[in-house]
């Protein structure tokens, strides 16, 4: 017989604070994961949430953004987003959330958006 699975410790929600205040992440990280998001503004919006004051939310993907958009333009139902394509995209984003856009980086083979609460 096998031990039950355990969940990830990074997939469970921080457990509270000594003084009962709710923990936060000090980070959160979606890498080659965005373009897979149903509701984006939704994820974004639970992610920044889950932040520490000061915590950071990383939005990259390892092959660049041209890569998702590519599957993106092939099959939109399996890659029904696109990563933002520049800055002011993701501004545009988390304009309503209580998150800044600290690091911005759009390359052939690299993307990363680094916002920070």
């Amino acid at each position: 017989n096998n031990p039950p699975a355990q969940k990830p410790e990074a997939l469970l929600p921080p457990p509270p604070a000594a003084d009962g205040a709710p923990a936060a992440f000090d980070a959160v990280v979606l890498n080659a994961a965005f373009s897979t998001l149903y509701d984006p503004a939704a994820v974004l919006s639970r992610c920044a949430d889950l932040l520490a004051p000061d915590g950071r939310l990383l939005v990259s993907h390892h092959l660049g953004a041209n890569f998702p958009a590519r599957i993106h333009e092939q099959d939109p139902v399996f890659l029904p987003h696109k990563l933002p394509a520049s800055r002011d995209d993701v501004a545009a984003l988390v304009r309503h959330l209580p998150l800044r856009l600290a690091d911005f980086s759009h390359e052939d083979e690299f993307y990363l958006a680094l916002m920070e609460r």
